[in-house]
């Protein structure tokens, strides 16, 4: 695992650039009044975040996988409704949760439960069936996957820490409260990366991102090449 978290640790370093982009669609925007601009705001937050994240996290899949390097524009192509999709899945499976269980709680309990999801979602380019496969994995490899949850339970403790921190200090929408929050979501963001990261590089070596159907067709490559 150590060599993993140092590979997985490289590469987000690597794209330090990104990450205070990233941070920034993560702050959260409450205006007093509901206005056009508000929603355009968003809506281009949004929008930003599927596109640095798919070229993050495609960047790092074509790097693990050693797949040719590919543009940001055809990252962008290819990964975009995956990513978002997943996300989108995973934010109806929080809500509902949210409902039951206590926020934090819940939070972690996905977090834990998802952290081969991403990966696992990239690497097949499928999500309904990686989403079931990657918790099942979760808990097939329970022994190389407890690291990871680490991380996921410190990004945890670093919001409530900032969040109690930004109650303290400030109030509403005042620049104080935004960067508390900003600062966290550079934190969570970079533990962010090395996760996705970490976990891919499990998936690839242990080959546990290779589903029946591509397993078939690499048999069969495979027996056409002996042939």
């Amino acid at each position: 695992m150590k060599e993993i978290f140092r590979q997985a640790i490289n590469f987000a370093n690597s794209k330090l650039a990104f990450i205070p982009f990233i941070a920034l669609t993560g702050i959260i925007y409450n205006p007093s009044n509901i206005t056009l601009f508000a929603g355009i705001i968003m809506i281009l937050r949004s929008v930003l975040n599927i596109i640095l994240y798919s070229i993050v996290y495609g960047n790092c899949t074509e790097t693990v996988t050693q797949s040719k390097t590919s543009s940001w524009r055809t990252l962008v192509s290819i990964y975009w409704r995956y990513y978002f999709l997943a996300g989108l899945t995973i934010a109806l499976v929080e809500l509902i949760l949210y409902l039951i269980l206590f926020k934090h709680l819940t939070g972690i309990l996905i977090g834990c439960l998802t952290i081969y999801v991403f990966p696992l979602v990239f690497l097949r380019q499928k999500v309904l069936s990686s989403i079931y496969s990657a918790v099942k994995i979760v808990f097939q490899k329970f022994s190389v996957s407890y690291p990871l949850m680490i991380l996921v339970v410190l990004m945890y403790a670093i919001k409530f820490i900032t969040a109690d921190s930004a109650f303290n200090l400030a109030s509403g929408n005042s620049l104080a409260t935004y960067g508390i929050g900003y600062i966290e979501n550079l934190l969570t963001t970079y533990i962010h990366i090395i996760i996705f990261s970490a976990a891919t590089i499990i998936l690839v070596e242990q080959k546990l991102w290779i589903d029946d159907n591509i397993a078939e067709v690499n048999g069969i490559n495979s027996h056409q090449s002996a042939q």
